[in-house]
């Protein structure tokens, strides 16, 4: 079999395992596992930019002021999150526990979807915070979710989750992987992977593509 044709087949199997009925569009989700550390010189203030599917252009940013850490959405970007009560500025980023739903519509209990445009700085969101008095926050001590829905470099919108580790608590942000759904406007529960069937037809696909490979190669020589 030539090996585009090849190919060819294992993109349409893919495809078909990816939106297969009763797969719950766990099929459909991009899954990363690269952990990242976000962090600076203690009691210094620092900011990094976050770039959540690799397309060049940042759609988070994370930041301290030098003893409590924040993250904020960039452009049209939103995440959840509880606004604070006026007179008091920000909110706080919500941690959403796993198979908690990331939709368009939400549970008022798990907050509301905040981006640039939200009052009293809405949009930026504190994680967590180390004073003398110890540690505190939404993350403090803890390992959960961040629920999110950004512009994607296909120019849709995606819904996806981060996970914050924040066990250890102190001026940095370790996180641990993320994911978005690959459908525009498609809803993804929180801790959501593509599903084991469609990890073991990739893989299952890459066999074959080397040993196709290693025959053709065989016949040239």
């Amino acid at each position: 079999m030539p090996l585009l044709r090849l190919h060819i087949w294992m993109a349409i199997l893919a495809a078909g395992s990816a939106f297969a009925p009763g797969s719950n569009g766990q099929g459909t989700i991009i899954y990363v596992n690269q952990p990242r550390t976000f962090s600076g010189i203690l009691g210094v203030p620092w900011t990094h930019d976050f770039d959540l599917d690799g397309d060049g252009v940042s759609d988070y940013r994370f930041s301290n002021d030098g003893a409590i850490s924040y993250v904020s959405p960039l452009g049209s970007n939103r995440q959840i999150a509880y606004l604070a009560t006026p007179p008091d500025m920000g909110s706080s980023l919500t941690p959403l526990f796993a198979g908690e739903i990331i939709g368009s519509s939400l549970d008022p209990v798990l907050g509301e979807w905040l981006d640039l445009s939200s009052p009293n700085m809405g949009w930026q969101s504190m994680i967590s915070g180390c004073l003398n008095i110890g540690c505190f926050g939404p993350f403090a001590y803890r390992t959960a979710f961040m629920g999110v829905d950004f512009a994607g470099g296909d120019g849709e919108r995606h819904f996806g989750w981060l996970r914050i580790d924040d066990t250890t608590p102190g001026g940095h942000v370790f996180l641990v992987d993320w994911a978005w759904a690959v459908i525009p406007g498609e809803s993804l529960v929180a801790g959501a992977v593509p599903e084991p069937s469609t990890w073991a037809l990739l893989v299952g696909g890459g066999v074959l593509v080397v040993w196709f490979t290693r025959k053709r190669n065989e016949r040239k020589g």
